[in-house]
């Protein structure tokens, strides 16, 4: 049976393992509906752990309403670590999310993710959206979409303060994707930034 997650109001959810993975919000199964506005995510793994905000890897179908101004936080250690990580048919809807994902292994081999989609995913990021991410050595991918994904921005953020010149590569082989006035601004220096946009369409 299809559920419903109403958070309401400035809600906060707080997460932090010692010893292992975390997650914020955990969708085991599809067709669920997760309400929050204004609310917040932090969500803390140790050294060796991956840390989530929202899982919806497993669950296909699933609906998130995350209204204006909601702010997910991300530290994470050597596994990857992902603002949203979504599975099949998911559906996202928000206005000024704010993403922010750490962490604080310098080690190549570490992966994190402000907003991973999975296939025929339908994001909204409204206005003035933010993806922060912060890799002192690994791998940074601000954006990863699905095939046949659809994605909306307006004056979308993807910032990654890093400690050496970053680089940026843009994956658009199906250009109907289009995020408007984008603003990508790379204000530090280090690892690899990536925006992968294939397969998806808007």
């Amino acid at each position: 049976m299809d559920s419903s997650l109403d958070f309401g109001q400035g809600s906060k959810i707080n997460v932090e393992s010692q010893n292992g993975n975390s997650t914020g919000v955990f969708f085991y199964d599809g067709g669920n509906t997760f309400t929050m506005d204004g609310g917040s995510i932090h969500v803390t793994s140790n050294s060796a752990g991956k840390a989530t905000g929202i899982d919806t890897s497993r669950a296909e179908k699933t609906t998130l309403n995350l209204g204006d101004n909601t702010h997910i936080e991300i530290n994470s250690g050597t596994e990857r670590g992902s603002g949203l990580y979504f599975g099949k048919d998911t559906t996202l809807n928000a206005n000024g999310l704010v993403i922010d994902v750490t962490t604080l292994d310098s080690a190549n081999t570490v992966m994190i993710y402000g907003i991973q989609t999975g296939s025929n995913n339908h994001i909204n990021l409204g206005e003035g959206s933010k993806i922060t991410l912060y890799t002192p050595g690994g791998t940074a991918y601000g954006l990863t979409s699905g095939r046949g994904s659809q994605i909306a921005a307006n004056n979308l953020t993807i910032d990654a303060p890093l400690l050496f010149p970053c680089h940026l590569k843009m994956f658009t082989d199906f250009p109907r994707l289009r995020i408007f006035n984008c603003q990508n601004s790379f204000s530090g220096l280090s690892g690899r930034l990536y925006i992968s946009t294939a397969h998806t369409s808007l």
